[in-house]
């Protein structure tokens, strides 16, 4: 309550001021940027931009595809003088483009490679075998990666996550030119349900390489499904309306995933009383398949390929044998290239064929395939695609009968063979659903959740929950005894928080992993995420003992488990320990004895003073405690009585039971153990060589574009001297050295030899071009001079007519002023014989005194008479006549102006005399600049004549200001000296003329000011 007398601040204003300053320095207070959406295919990459005004929008390649080959190539150089320049980098399809000429340097489809572990998969052997040409090793930490004549060979290999970063740097770039000025640094990048922590902490490690901030990691499934809710709206459960159950089928280049998503909408609590709703998306099981997708199909294309052309006649010849070709990287990847068209072609065709010339060893191949023979062929992979959809059904407790839909995704999906098995499958084609992009509806789905991620934007509120997809658990020593516990199941989802319980009091430790199978076994193999120390527990136990009272063994410890929700991975979000106590109030002690003695009253009884009693009765104890010596012994007595009958029942009551709960946060400390984890050096080199390559990117683009000005420099040069107004201002003598200059390095730029423009520096190239230019310059400087002097003179003769206005106008102002002063001076002559008339004159009037003036008369007569005198020998004034307008300007003026426009007149006239006497191919001496300059300066001299008006019409305008005060201040002055006692005498003479000299003070000075 504020103090009476004091009015209350204006907190409101305040805090709100407090509150937006906070928001406006606040670290979550961010620039508004672009986000993005990244879909990491195992054939193709996509993105989707989101920036503000605009929707989400597919980010398009340089060839304006809207998907880039999820592919990189590493062109090798020719000879070049420029230094540092290392291969050229190719992306999607460019990089395809070159396969067949350089195997060894293009690497296709890395995603299987990523967070690759001997013990788990056999996607290394697969990709041996599939890419020959490439040199694919795996160091000694367990990294894969390449060896190539595109790196340096001292160094070690590039590794798949170094090169994912390229790629996802070149969806950056892209990107950029799409949002122009705004920044993109942060994504949100789509796995599939399958991966691991060593495979998403690989996926983390190129974004951060590539200068991307991952948001989150969202499962494809979960994406899509993300997607598909957008634009649509679910049951209430709330309402008591049963959630939807849709499964998003996802057959891809790489792999198949199945997703049973729960879509449902419900209230959540929003600002203040009000309630929101909101869609919620949660993937309650999912199945998937690593090796079913539409490689795989292509591996049986090819295979069957290379068995047909080893039947031909003519391999048999030359006796070509299997492991010659599958060890010939240039006929694998045309046998590949091949497959792959084959396959697709098939989907919508009953027969294909294919034509090889020179396929190995000069020996020429035709090979055709039907949809009949290649669904044949195909029949035990087309068994399998019902497996992942089995299994996530099973996850999810589901049965076929309680999917709403099934929503399908990814190219593969498109195979007529693998729809007719679903089709079947589901016993309802209705439920099959191709209601979204199978394309891109994952990269959207990610795009969206950025978006929602992001504060610079505001989207349809849809929560979304990934699941665990694997099971973790937690392994600790208490007392050396090794002793595991599972934490979360494969369908926990993400963002769930458990407590898990601890009866220990020491620091101690723990390891956090992950729980997967052995390839082709039911083995679970531990993959390392986290190792956990608690660090303060030892001192946190004892200040609860020795501080708080708490008994050791009532001291629980427990740290909270918990799902990211970002990454999906299991961590440890938080802990502490905790003890309760009785602390039940003992009463009768020895102080409270005391206490009730002196009539102080027990603990309980000594209450603190109430801050909300009124004014009234303090003023009422205010006058009670001036009350007899007798009223207080009585009212101290009577306190006395009191507490002792207190003191006597609280004695007699039972205690009560109160406990209190003391808790004290742990310090904890968690450390990657996986092994996708370089050290800081590894992570730097590989960073350092990223940006040796983005820097020879750089440089290769400015020489290519110095190279084609200079092309284009000499073909618009070679138009040019045919020209008819080039010929004009040029002889055949000045044009040849040119023409011959153009055909020399014509001739250069295509040359491939030692020195040629082929393998030239930049820096020789813009030689070639400043050389040129040289002899050309001359020449069109000439015939843009015949074109720009005549604006230039005509300009110029606009402003000698606007010069002599002036002076003309000047001249006249100057002569109209003589005029006024000399009348001027006339007048003040005429006043001057004017006399001044006395002021005692004007005081004959009829005495009319009055009673208030004859008693101040009385008062002061003596000093009345004295200053009479003086009052009536003070002359009037006349005022004067005003003074004449004068000209800021002087005959000096206009005479130093008209000399500058008559020298500049005859400057020019000599100057046109020199250039018409000139042929049109030699260089002017009248340019168009020299004019604009001349006519500059005569401007210049005529504002600066202008400005001399200005600035002594000001200064004229502020001493008239100022004396005009100070007559002012003068007539006030005169009329304050006349002393009360010479006003009181004038009034007893003569009343009307003092009040009519008052009154003629006052005119005049208000007059004045």
């Amino acid at each position: 309550m504020a103090l009476p007398g004091r009015r209350r601040a204006n907190t409101f204003s305040i805090i709100n001021i407090l509150y937006l300053l906070f928001l406006l320095f606040s670290p979550s207070a961010e620039a508004v940027s672009a986000v993005l959406g990244i879909d990491i295919g195992t054939e193709y990459i996509k993105g989707v931009l989101v920036k503000p005004g605009i929707p989400l929008d597919i980010v398009l390649t340089k060839d304006s595809k809207r998907k880039e080959a999820a592919a990189i190539a590493f062109k090798p150089n020719v000879d070049t003088e420029e230094k540092d320049q290392l291969a050229q980098r190719l992306y999607g399809g460019d990089a395809l483009a070159i396969q067949p000429r350089y195997p060894t340097e293009v690497y296709p489809n890395l995603k299987p490679l990523l967070g690759s572990v001997l013990d788990t998969r056999d996607d290394e052997q697969s990709y041996r075998q599939r890419y020959p040409s490439l040199d694919l090793i795996r160091d000694r930490e367990g990294f894969l990666g390449f060896r190539g004549k595109a790196f340096d060979q001292e160094q070690p290999p590039v590794t798949i996550e170094e090169l994912l970063a390229m790629e996802l740097s070149n969806i950056k770039q892209n990107a950029k030119a799409m949002a122009g000025t705004m920044g993109i640094l942060k994504a949100v990048i789509t796995v599939p349900a399958y991966y691991t922590v060593d495979e998403k902490r690989a996926v983390e490690l190129a974004a951060d390489m590539a200068g991307l901030s991952v948001m989150s990691l969202i499962s494809d499934g979960l994406s899509v499904g993300l997607h598909y809710a957008t634009s649509r709206s679910f049951p209430n459960i709330d309402k008591g309306e049963k959630p939807e159950h849709h499964l998003v089928y996802d057959m891809g280049a790489g792999s198949t995933t199945a997703t049973v998503l729960r879509v449902q909408a419900r209230a959540v609590k929003d600002v203040g009383k009000f309630n929101k709703t909101v869609q919620e998306v949660s993937a309650i099981g999912n199945g998937w398949d690593r090796t079913l997708g539409g490689d795989s199909l292509n591996d049986i294309i090819m295979n069957d390929m290379i068995e047909k052309f080893l039947d031909s006649k003519e391999a048999k010849s030359k006796d070509v044998q299997a492991e010659s070709i599958r060890g010939h990287g240039r006929t694998m990847a045309k046998l590949w290239k091949e497959a792959e068209r084959l396959r697709q072609v098939l989907s919508a065709n009953s027969a294909t064929s294919a034509n090889f010339e020179g396929l190995y060893d000069d020996v020429d191949f035709k090979y055709k395939l039907s949809r009949a023979d290649f669904e044949a062929l195909a029949s035990s992979y087309f068994e399998r695609v019902a497996v992942p959809l089995k299994i996530a059904l099973a996850n999810a407790n589901l049965e076929m009968k309680d999917l709403d839909s099934i929503v399908l995704h990814g190219g593969v999906v498109r195979t007529p063979s693998v729809q007719k098995t679903l089709e079947t499958l589901v016993g309802d084609p209705a439920k099959l659903r191709g209601n979204v992009n199978a394309d891109e509806a994952a990269a959207f789905g990610a795009a969206y959740k950025a978006a929602g991620l992001s504060p610079s934007f505001r989207v349809k509120d849809i929560k979304s929950y990934d699941a665990a997809n694997y099971q973790a658990a937690f392994t600790w020593s208490p007392k050396d005894k090794p002793r595991q516990q599972t934490i979360f199941v494969p369908t926990s989802s993400t963002g769930t928080v458990k407590q898990m319980p601890f009866n220990v009091s020491e620091n101690f430790e723990l390891d956090i992993s992950q729980q997967i199978f052995q390839a082709g076994s039911d083995k679970l193999l531990d993959r390392p995420i986290w190792n956990v120390k608690i660090t303060n527990l030892t001192d946190t136990v004892a200040t609860l003992i020795q501080k708080h009272g708490c008994e050791k063994d009532s001291i629980k410890t427990t740290l909270s488990m918990k799902l990211d929700p970002m990454t999906g991975l299991p961590g440890v979000s938080g802990g502490a320990s905790a003890c309760e106590i009785d602390t039940s109030d003992k009463k009768g002690g020895v102080m409270d004895g005391v206490k009730g003695l002196f009539g102080l009253g027990g603990d309980k009884e000594q209450k603190p003073l109430d801050d909300k009693v009124d004014q009234s009765s303090s003023s009422e104890g205010s006058s009670k405690s001036t009350t007899s010596p007798s009223s207080a012994t009585s009212t101290a007595s009577s306190r006395s009585s009191a507490s002792s009958s207190s003191s006597a029942k609280n004695t007699s009551e039972p205690a009560k039971s109160t406990k209190k709960t003391y808790r004290i946060p742990l310090a904890i400390e968690s450390i990657r153990t996986d092994q996708r984890q370089p050290s800081k050096n590894d992570v730097s080199r590989m960073k350092d060589r990223l940006s040796a390559f983005d820097k020879s990117d750089k440089q290769r683009v400015q020489r290519e574009e110095a190279f084609n000005s200079l092309e284009a420099f000499t073909y618009r040069t070679r138009d040019l001297l045919s020209d008819e107004a080039i010929v004009a201002v040029s002889t055949a003598q000045q044009r040849e050295p040119l023409e011959k200059q153009l055909e020399k390095v014509g001739e250069w730029l295509h040359s491939d030899e030692e020195g040629g423009g082929a393998t030239a520096g930049i820096e020789l190239i813009k030689e070639k071009h400043k050389g040129l230019k040289s002899l050309l310059d001359p020449i069109t400087k000439r015939k843009e001079e015949v074109a720009n002097r005549q604006a230039a003179l005509e300009q110029m003769e606009q402003s000698f007519n606007r010069t002599q206005a002036l002076i003309d106008s000047v001249r006249d102002q100057v002569k109209q002023a003589a005029e006024a002063a000399s009348l001027s001076a006339s007048r003040a002559a005429e006043s001057s014989s004017l006399t001044e008339t006395p002021a005692g004159k004007e005081s004959d009037a009829t005495p009319d005194s009055s009673a208030e003036g004859a008693e101040d008369a009385t008062e002061s007569k003596f000093s009345a008479s004295s200053d009479t005198t003086s009052s009536s020998s003070a002359p009037t004034t006349t005022e004067a006549p005003s003074a004449s307008p004068s000209s800021p300007f002087s005959e000096a003026d206009i005479a130093e102006l008209h000399s500058f426009r008559a020298t500049a007149m005859k400057w020019l006239q000599e100057k046109k005399q020199s250039q018409d006497a000139l042929p049109p191919h030699e260089d002017p001496v009248l340019t168009s600049d020299d004019i604009k300059k001349r006519t500059q300066e005569l401007n210049d001299a005529v504002a600066e004549l202008i400005m001399k008006q200005m600035n002594k019409e000001e200064t004229a305008s502020k001493s008239k200001a100022k004396g005009g005060k100070t007559k002012a201040k003068t007539s006030v002055t005169k009329s304050s000296k006349s002393s009360p006692s010479s006003s009181s005498s004038a009034s007893l003479s003569s009343p009307s003329l003092a009040s009519t000299g008052t009154d003629s003070a006052d005119s005049s000075g208000h007059s004045e000011l």
